[in-house]
């Protein structure tokens, strides 16, 4: 593996639920995590920008993709540069033409927001619609769940007000969370005990299942959708 640069560019690892995402995308779809913020001050859409872009820079996921290496998938953390500032341009999108204090425009536009397909392999995660208003301007944030949960959401929003409110936001290290400790035991002593309890859960699935009606909607395979 590559040693990472001082923007922790490089390649990493990813973690089983992680593999689990790029395995359903091209299923599914990409499974979005979509906030509508409203401000109660005015911004002006390049201050907005500006702390977005501070954002990116000092938040290795933001700058990552999902890449195939030789046997995996892996993110792909690239460096903090021109391409970067271009790929930005494309992922922060002033909407001038959009009422934000009209609930049901609102509405919509979250609505289709939601839906935008978004690539794990090509662009940026971080995708920003800004509504200006004279009074309380309003945005559009999306990240797919592929590259940071909830919490992440809210540290990333965190620090986009510490950008907004003119502070530093300082570089973060590339996270690489690893599931094997939560479903390992600690100790050797814990390994039967663990794998008896795991068949008892299996047995009890297959009891529960083996007595229950299971309905399945009819399903068939189309050009558009399998």
């Amino acid at each position: 593996m590559p040693a990472a640069s001082n923007d922790q560019a490089g390649f990493y690892p990813l973690n089983r639920t992680e593999f689990g995402y790029v395995a359903l995308d091209g299923l599914t779809g990409t499974v979005n995590q979509p906030y509508q913020l409203r401000f109660s001050g005015p911004i002006e859409p390049e201050r907005m920008k500006r702390a977005l872009r501070e954002l990116v820079r000092s938040q290795p996921r933001l700058r990552a993709i999902a890449e195939p290496g030789k046997h995996f998938y892996r993110f792909n953390v690239r460096p903090d540069n021109e391409v970067i500032d271009q790929l930005f341009e494309q992922a922060f999108i002033v909407e001038r033409g959009l009422d934000a204090d009209d609930p049901q425009a609102m509405e919509a536009y979250h609505n289709r927001f939601i839906n935008e397909p978004a690539s794990l392999e090509h662009g940026l995660p971080l995708k920003a619609r800004f509504v200006p208003h004279p009074e309380r301007p309003a945005m559009f944030f999306n990240v797919p769940h592929f590259f940071g949960d909830g919490r992440s959401m809210m540290g990333w929003l965190a620090e986009m007000m510490r950008a907004l409110n003119g502070l530093p936001l300082e570089p973060q290290a590339m996270e690489v969370n690893p599931m094997w400790p939560a479903i390992i035991p600690q100790r050797l002593a814990d390994w039967p005990r663990k794998l008896a309890a795991a068949r008892r859960h299996r047995a009890e699935q297959k009891r529960l299942f083996d007595t229950s009606a299971i309905v399945q909607l009819p399903t068939r395979t189309t050009a558009d959708y399998r």
